[in-house]
């Protein structure tokens, strides 16, 4: 039951960040192909990228395959959530943030704020996990 519970709380994330991974396709080639060497630009492709890897961290977190590379999941986990960051404070910076701690849009809200507490709760997990095991 605690396995089923786990993963379908990894889905409660994966479903908006699919929104999101679809987007960031469908904006990230044009960015590319009009990227100068102007340096929020290569934040913009940065942060994008790091989105994308936390997906897969999310991915990676339903294999019962992976289930003992906590060390890959957090890495793609950790990844994901700098990505995030850096693309909320670069396109929208103070007001993005203060948007996202008053929760004025419940439902744009959860697509966008969600998938990130799902990878911070799994960080915990799989950090705690790599700390305890270079420990014994």
């Amino acid at each position: 039951m605690k396995t089923y519970l786990k993963k379908l709380f990894i889905l409660s994330g994966l479903l908006p960040a699919t929104f999101l991974l679809g987007l960031t396709f469908l904006f990230l080639p044009d960015l590319i192909r009009n990227l100068s060497l102007e340096l929020v630009e290569i934040f913009m492709v940065l942060s994008m990228i790091f989105g994308i890897c936390g997906y897969i961290g999310l991915l990676l977190s339903l294999l019962p395959r992976l289930e003992h590379k906590y060390l890959l999941k957090f890495t793609f986990l950790v990844l994901g959530i700098i990505g995030s960051v850096t693309f909320t404070s670069i396109t929208g910076g103070k007001r993005a943030w203060t948007w996202v701690l008053d929760i004025d849009e419940f439902d744009e809200w959860i697509i966008w704020v969600w998938p990130l507490m799902v990878s911070i709760v799994l960080i915990g997990l799989n950090g705690q996990r790599v700390f305890n095991k270079n420990e014994g």
